[in-house]
């Protein structure tokens, strides 16, 4: 994304992690997320969202992912939007207020926003 200076909207779609692999010993991570916003540079970017189904949320880096939505590039940046997917789980509050917890610094400024797939609401 270095060289895409004008984007405006991006949307990032999670495939979905293999239930074995969550219950095994292996951490499936969803860290190359943080890595491609990492190299973004496009100072008129305004909404992020990350498609995401409930039961992967645990293996998204959301620190790393505050931190860098935190950086100077995504100054004008007025939504992240988590376009969560409750089809195969039942809608679970505690695992939407983690994400307002551990990305304290997007929470603050108002950013965060959350669609509910597969669920009457949240």
């Amino acid at each position: 994304l270095t060289h895409s200076t004008g984007l405006r909207k991006v949307r990032i779609q999670c495939s979905d992690i293999s239930p074995t692999l969550l219950h095994s010993s292996y951490r499936p991570s969803l860290s190359w997320i943080v890595i491609l916003l990492s190299t973004a540079n496009s100072p008129q970017l305004k909404e992020l969202t990350i498609a995401i189904y409930a039961s992967n949320l645990c293996a998204l880096n959301m620190e790393g992912l505050d931190v860098v939505l935190s950086h100077a590039r995504y100054s004008g940046l007025e939504r992240v939007i988590f376009e969560i997917d409750f089809q195969k789980h039942p809608v679970d509050k505690w695992q939407i207020s983690c994400v307002g917890t551990r990305m304290a610094a997007v929470r603050k400024r108002g950013l965060l926003q959350f669609v509910a797939i597969g669920a009457h609401s949240i």
